[in-house]
């Protein structure tokens, strides 16, 4: 069975994934995603300093440069809160326009 790396890299250069490395990616992008909601729910909460919450931030558009990455978070978006979910969103407009 390939790594997680593996799949991702057959992900990024837009090879068909088999059902068994779609779910592994999609376990492996909600990990990815559920680490950036925690930061940003604690700074938000103000138990997390503008430091490390601004590393995450400078991290996160990273995460969503590949189309499939945007199409997974289409689909999944409604597994976070609302606010995050509309962070999220703005910072994938940002990577649009750029």
């Amino acid at each position: 069975m390939p790594a997680a790396s593996e799949i991702l890299v057959k992900a990024l250069t837009g090879e068909e994934l088999t059902p068994v490395e779609q779910n592994r990616i999609s376990l492996v992008l909600q990990a990815i995603v559920t680490a950036h909601w925690q930061v940003y729910y604690q700074y938000e909460n103000g138990f997390l300093d503008k430091e490390v919450f601004d590393a995450f931030e400078r991290r996160l558009p990273a995460t969503f440069q590949a189309p499939f990455m945007v199409d997974w978070w289409a689909s999944n978006r409604y597994r976070f809160a609302e606010s995050f979910q509309d962070y999220v969103d703005s910072v994938i407009g940002r990577n649009a326009g750029e």
